[in-house]
Parts: C-alpha cells; sequence; structure tokens
C-alpha cells in the first residue's frame, strides 16, 4: 500500500506538486515508518560499533513504539527484521537463549506474511544457533 502511495506522490513531484510527497516524507518523528527505517539503520551502525546493548535497547524501544501498527508491506518488512536484528544483538551479548527466540519470533512473522526467502534466513540462523547453544 505504501509503495503505491509513494509511486503516487513521485508522480506528482514529477509534476511540480510536491504537496504529497511533503506528507509522506515528513520528519521521522512525525512518519512511524520512515522513523522505524531510521532506527532500524541506527541499529545497524551501532552493531557496526560494537554497542551492542545499546542496540538491544534501541530495538525494544522500537517494537513497542510500533505495536500498534499492524498490516502493510512495512510491517511485514520491518518486524521481522527488527527482531531478527535482536536475536543477533542478544547472541553478541552471549544470551544464546534469547537470541534463539527473537530469531524464532523473526522466523513466525515471516510465515504469517509469506516471504519464503526470510524463512529460510531464519531457519538458517536458528540452526547455526542451536547449534552453538549445544557448544
Amino acid at each position: 500500500y505504501v509503495e503505491y502511495l509513494l509511486f503516487i506522490a513521485r508522480f506528482f513531484q514529477q509534476e511540480g506538486d510536491n504537496r504529497l510527497i511533503s506528507i509522506l516524507m515528513e520528519s521521522g518523528d512525525e512518519n512511524p515508518i520512515q522513523r522505524w527505517k531510521e532506527d532500524l539503520l541506527i541499529a545497524q551502525s551501532l552493531v557496526c560499533e560494537g554497542k551492542t546493548q545499546e542496540v538491544v535497547d534501541l530495538l525494544h524501544e522500537v517494537i513497542e513504539r510500533n505495536s500498534n501498527l499492524r498490516g502493510g508491506s512495512a510491517v511485514a518488512d520491518y518486524l521481522p527484521k527488527t527482531l531478527g536484528m535482536l536475536g543477533l544483538a542478544y547472541f553478541n551479548l552471549g544470551d544464546k537463549n534469547k537470541a534463539i527466540e527473537f530469531m524464532f519470533k523473526a522466523k513466525y512473522e515471516c510465515e504469517l506474511n509469506g516471504d519464503k526467502n526470510g524463512v529460510n534466513v531464519y531457519n538458517h540462523n536458528l540452526q547455526f544457533l542451536q547449534k552453538q547453544n549445544l557448544d
């Protein structure tokens, strides 16, 4: 749905009318989907910097803040990624059980949305985590 709105807004923008695109691209504080996207980029940056506890704190906040959003392609895309990144962060903190828990949640969200590629990714991650948990 959002993709179609953006397509239409960009069409009008090319015709010289920026009103629709400016509404859709409000600052991250006002547009929850844009803010979610920005938060995922920040979390990825924190992962690269080794600030794992900050990643966990941020992603829990993101999940809580967006818990009222349901449906739509953006939620179907961002929620599993957020859960999977949270699983990775817990793994990096040494909490393998929490890592597995959040990878299962990410996989489940992909199954609900019919995202076969996502299911495969999280299955692979779960196999790795479960093997690590045995070691």
